[in-house]
């Protein structure tokens, strides 16, 4: 096998944007548990009543845009507001906090 080094780095570039999309998902202090839980929530009141059609969230399907949008930025919003009982805070450093705590959120919180 041959490595074509022409293309590695946008390869790995790739790879990188791929890695931090998967980090992205991750519900913060919320872990696993957390995400099947606000995914079975935004299920219920979008999918299975029909709100989340196809061609408003064309070209994700509307499961790909709940897991990938909706999830995410519904932990994001939970984290902002818990944190703001003791001093409000941002989006971004709710989206910080969420992003420091995705791996005790999956150390405390597993399926």
């Amino acid at each position: 096998m041959e490595i074509n080094f022409e293309l590695l780095e946008s390869r790995i570039v790739q790879m990188k944007i791929e890695l931090l999309n998967i980090v992205n998902k991750k519900p913060g202090y919320y872990g696993s548990k957390g995400l099947i839980l606000i995914g079975d929530v935004l299920s219920n009141l979008f999918l299975f009543n029909n709100l989340l059609a196809y061609d408003l969230v064309y070209p994700k399907k509307p499961i790909d845009y709940l897991q990938e949008v909706l999830v995410p930025e519904t932990a994001l919003h939970l984290i902002s507001q818990n944190r703001s009982n003791i001093t409000n805070i941002s989006l971004e450093e709710a989206r910080k906090i969420m992003e420091d705590s995705a791996n005790f959120g999956d150390y405390v919180h597993k399926e």
